[in-house]
């Protein structure tokens, strides 16, 4: 209230702004009042996160713009050299020692990664969620991550540890529901030479890029909250459940329910780099909802919805395309 009070100067604004925050939120048929927080879902609940936060944001801004140094990383000289060596070959016809040396050149990094001159960090908040992305040495990392612990301890906050860590890259972290994480595309493969006797090629080395992905894991348990998947500890795999709740529904709203789900989970990742994972989430949908129409119909198992509704589970089976 005290932030509030520094831009807001109307006591009756003011005054209805506590009045909501101190109400409390009705939870199993019981009020709840909290001396601390905003209680969450209320519309007003970001508007004023965003506010009070507004002020670590320009304090992370300005220790990003402090530390952040240098431009593009330099080459390795030894990647260079072994490069430009292997093009030398490949020019007076040495074929193998080209490709060898080629071939040495792609176990090593294109650029100098160890290079103190370069410092790049970002910052990034959503609501409560904040990511802070850095390239550079540990030493920053654990800097960045003082530098905005102490200044929520100035706002009163503090973080969780559970999820406030330093993670590297290759390990990925989970923000908002997608995986910010190093990816690697498919790598191609480019002829050397080639003629009626002999063709040479060498796989082309695909630098792993940071990119957003899903993390299977994540939305499997997310699916598992929802009662659509359980864990096989046997096994070690998740497997698909049905949903008792939508027995008494009809076979159509049983199966756009299924959809509208599988349709939100799709809409929401579309701009993932590995969008292929959501196969399988597509047939543990489609297997629960096999499941569903089986418990609706008394059959017992999935294999004879499959056997009576086809793998489309639609009522109406299409006969010589009419």
């Amino acid at each position: 209230m005290r932030v509030l009070a520094k831009e807001i100067t109307c006591t009756k604004t003011l005054a209805l702004i506590r009045s909501l925050i101190s109400r409390g939120v009705i939870e199993d048929g019981k009020l709840t009042r909290r001396k601390v927080g905003i209680p969450q879902g209320r519309t007003l609940s970001p508007l004023l996160c965003n506010i009070f936060l507004h002020r670590l944001d320009v304090h992370m801004e300005e220790f990003c713009k402090l530390n952040t140094m240098g431009g593009k990383r330099p080459e390795n000289p030894t990647y260079r050299r072994l490069m430009r060596n292997a093009d030398n070959d490949f020019k007076k016809g040495r074929l193998e020692r080209a490709l060898s040396r080629r071939k040495e050149a792609q176990k090593m990094w294109s650029g100098d990664i160890i290079s103190s001159l370069v410092n790049k960090v970002f910052y990034v908040r959503y609501a409560d969620d904040i990511l802070i992305g850095l390239i550079g040495p540990i030493r920053l990392a654990k800097k960045a991550l003082e530098a905005l612990k102490s200044h929520l301890e100035k706002l009163g906050l503090s973080t969780k540890d559970s999820k406030t860590r330093i993670v590297h890259r290759s390990k990925g972290v989970i923000f908002l529901g997608a995986k910010v994480s190093r990816f690697i595309r498919t790598s191609k493969k480019f002829v050397l030479k080639k003629n009626k006797a002999k063709t040479t090629t060498l796989k082309a080395r695909v630098a792993p890029e940071l990119g957003l992905g899903i993390s299977l894991l994540y939305l499997l348990k997310k699916l598992e909250a929802k009662k659509v998947v359980k864990f096989n500890h046997k096994y070690g795999c998740y497997n698909a459940t049905a949903l008792r709740g939508l027995i008494n529904k009809d076979h159509e709203e049983i199966i756009r329910h299924f959809n509208r789900l599988y349709a939100g989970i799709y809409n929401y990742y579309c701009f993932a780099c590995n969008l292929s994972v959501l196969h399988k989430v597509a047939f543990l949908l489609r297997d629960s909802c096999a499941l569903t129409l089986a418990l609706k119909y008394k059959l017992g198992r999935k294999a004879p919805i499959y056997k009576k509704f086809h793998m489309d589970l639609a009522t109406k089976v299409l006969k010589n395309g009419v």
